[in-house]
C-alpha cells in the first residue's frame, strides 16, 4: 500500500520486479500491513494482455500511434463507458476504470531498456489519469517552493524548466516537482505535488549551472540526461505549499532581466502534458474548467534563466514575497 496526498493506493499482482520499480520511483509513502480499504486498486500482472478485461465489441478506438523508445511501439487506445484500454502491441496491456478506481497493468518484467521509462509509461501515467478523476490535475510544469508558497515553472521542451527549478533548492528552497505537477484546489487555494520521485537534468545544464550535482548519487542516467532522487536534491522533504504564481520561461528575450506580467493565453498551451493521455469526456471537461479557473485566479509572468542562476532565484523570491 502507498499513501499519496491521503489517497491510499494498493499494488498487488505477480510481477514483483515491476513492483520493486514502483517502490523506487513513486513519490508516495509505503505503508506496511495496511488492513483498511484502499482508494485505488492496482494489479501488476506478469503477462502481456491476458489478465485485463476484454475490449467490448462496441468500444470505440479513440487513438492509434507509434511511440519511439529505442524500439517502435504501436499503441491503440480504446474507450467504453468509464473504461480505457491502452494496448501496446506484443508488449503490454493497461486497463483502468474511472468509476471503480481500478487499474490493471499486464506486461513482462521490464520491456523497455530504461527501468524508469517502464514505471513512468505503464504505471505512473495511467495512475495519474485516475488521480485527475479524484481532483488532482496534471500540469506540464515544474514547481518550486520557498516557505509555504510555491511557483509553477513552465515553457517549451527546451526552455530549461529543470535547470531553472534546481536554482531554488540550491539556494535553500525546495523542489516540489520536476516536469509534471499535480494541482489540487481547496478553500485555501491550489496545492502542488509530484507523483514521481525523480528529477531529470541534461548533462550540459549540470556542467554549465550545477557542477556540484556531480557529487550526488545518480538515480539513473539515460540519453545524456541524469536523474536524481528528489530527496537528494532537497535538504528536507517538501511540506504542503500554496501556489502563488505561474512563470513562463522565455530565454529568447535577452532584455528580460527580471520578471514581467504576461497574459494567461501565453501560458495556456504550455500547461497541457504532451503525452498519450486520453480522458473520459466527463473528466476532460472538469479539467478544462479547472485550468480556466487556475489562470483566472493565479497571476502569470515571464522570466528568463540565461546563465545567472542567483539572479533567477532572487526573482523567484521577489515574486513569492510580492504575493505575501
Amino acid at each position: 500500500m502507498y499513501s499519496w496526498n491521503d489517497i491510499i493506493i494498493s499494488v498487488e499482482g505477480n510481477n514483483t520486479v515491476f513492483q520493486d520499480g514502483i517502490k523506487k520511483y513513486i513519490n508516495a509513502v509505503y505503508i506496511h500491513d495496511y488492513e483498511e480499504s484502499c482508494d485505488i486498486k492496482t494489479t501488476i500482472c506478469n503477462s502481456t494482455q491476458t489478465d485485463i478485461p476484454p475490449i467490448p465489441k462496441t468500444a470505440k478506438k479513440i487513438k492509434s500511434l507509434v511511440l519511439d523508445f529505442g524500439i517502435e511501439i504501436r499503441l491503440d487506445i480504446f474507450s467504453y463507458e468509464s473504461q480505457l484500454w491502452y494496448i501496446y502491441r506484443d508488449i503490454a496491456g493497461v486497463w483502468f476504470d474511472y468509476m471503480k478506481n481500478e487499474l490493471i497493468v499486464c506486461l513482462s518484467d521490464m520491456p523497455l531498456d530504461f527501468e524508469y521509462a517502464n514505471i513512468q509509461l505503464f504505471f505512473l501515467h495511467p495512475l495519474g489519469a485516475m488521480l485527475e478523476n479524484m481532483g488532482f490535475y496534471r500540469i506540464k510544469a515544474g514547481c518550486v517552493s520557498i516557505g509555504e508558497n510555491s511557483v509553477l515553472l513552465t515553457g517549451t521542451g527546451s526552455s530549461g524548466k529543470s535547470a531553472a527549478a534546481l536554482s531554488v533548492p540550491v539556494h535553500g528552497g525546495k523542489m516540489v516537482s520536476d516536469d509534471i505537477t499535480f494541482l489540487y484546489k481547496d478553500e485555501n487555494g491550489y496545492h502542488p505535488s509530484s507523483l514521481s520521485s525523480l528529477v531529470k537534468i541534461g548533462a550540459k545544464s549540470i556542467t554549465r549551472y550545477y557542477p556540484e550535482l556531480n557529487l550526488l548519487h545518480e538515480a539513473a542516467h539515460y540519453e545524456n540526461e541524469t536523474y536524481f532522487f528528489m530527496e537528494d536534491i532537497n535538504s528536507t522533504r517538501p511540506e504542503e505549499t500554496r501556489l502563488e504564481n505561474i512563470v513562463l520561461l522565455d530565454n529568447l528575450d535577452k532584455n528580460l532581466t527580471e520578471y514581467k506580467e504576461t497574459h494567461p493565453a501565453q501560458i495556456l498551451q504550455q500547461l497541457f502534458p504532451t503525452t498519450i493521455h486520453t480522458n473520459i469526456d466527463e473528466v476532460a471537461g472538469s479539467k478544462f474548467i479547472f485550468i480556466t479557473d487556475l489562470l483566472n485566479e493565479i497571476k502569470t509572468y515571464k522570466m528568463s534563466l540565461y546563465s545567472d542562476i542567483p539572479m533567477f532565484y532572487k526573482n523567484i523570491q521577489k515574486l513569492i514575497n510580492k504575493s505575501d
